[in-house]
């Protein structure tokens, strides 16, 4: 009868902590550059849906949002005349894309390149340490402490129980509470809380007229980016022919245009090379 009555309880328990929808946005400071000391600031946000969750920059979340808002009306016919999209607002800086399962410890990176969409599918179950300081407040919240070895970094998070999701922004997850802060030790990365709204969130026209995303396991997937930071025109490769041929909205590009893109991303890659994560540490 005991066990029964504790098995109802965890019931209950897992329909609260999933029966919340939030979106949280954090103010992001990082170090783009290992050559260059200068710090620059964008807005994330963490969209939470029940058991689900969306973390990407503040402007590109806007777009999707809005572009998911005009897809669905479209389509349940409450909106008249052709199907069209709103002009892009400005393009986050931080361009990382994640969706977690929070019911299994799965998560899924998204990276896009032009044209191309990859999605990576991760198992990222976080090791965390409880550390015994001092409570301290945080945004309006009691909050308790935690470090945790992720992606060859030293993290500290600061996350509040009154608040009982087990997420956080980036790939951050698994404490019994959301994360309002978490910051490495190099000061080289550093999420903080701006605002925490109840709310619900539908993106899922996000992707409405692209092309399917390429999935990859985490292996091939760091084994690929290796080669794109070799020659990041690879992503234009028509995989599908004998000779290598390189292809724009179906169209073959010449080599000029293929080197340009070269140079400019190498460039790219040069001013933005100190990335969140050294090492892979998801499976």
């Amino acid at each position: 009868m005991k066990k029964f009555k504790l098995l109802i309880f965890i019931v209950l328990i897992s329909n609260v902590l999933f029966s919340q929808n939030y979106k949280v946005i954090y103010d992001i400071a990082w170090k783009p550059s290992i050559e260059n000391k200068t710090l620059v600031n964008d807005l994330g946000v963490l969209i939470i849906n029940q058991s689900k969750s969306f973390f990407s920059g503040y402007e590109n979340f806007r777009d999707d949002s809005l572009k998911s808002s005009v897809v669905k009306k479209f389509i349940e016919g409450t909106q008249k005349g052709n199907l069209r999209f709103p002009e892009a607002r400005n393009k986050s800086r931080f361009q990382k894309v994640i969706f977690k399962n929070l019911s299994n410890d799965s998560l899924t990176q998204e990276e896009k390149f032009f044209v191309t969409s990859f999605h990576i599918n991760f198992n990222c179950k976080m090791n965390w340490k409880m550390e015994k300081d001092e409570p301290k407040n945080y945004f309006g919240y009691t909050c308790k402490k935690a470090t945790l070895n992720f992606g060859g970094r030293k993290w500290t998070a600061w996350y509040t129980t009154e608040i009982p999701i087990s997420d956080g922004p980036y790939k951050f997850h698994g404490l019994p509470g959301l994360i309002l802060s978490i910051s490495d030790n190099k000061g080289e990365y550093d999420f903080h809380i701006k605002a925490i709204i109840k709310e619900t969130n539908d993106l899922q026209y996000r992707s409405f007229g692209l092309p399917k995303p390429i999935k990859l396991s985490s292996e091939k997937w760091f084994a690929y980016y290796e080669k794109y930071k070799k020659q990041p025109s690879i992503v234009y490769e028509n995989i599908n022919s004998e000779t290598t041929t390189y292809v724009i909205n179906g169209k073959e590009i010449g080599r000029n245009e293929k080197n340009d893109y070269d140079i400019r991303q190498k460039k790219y890659l040069l001013e933005n090379n100190n990335e969140i994560e050294i090492v892979n540490t998801c499976k």
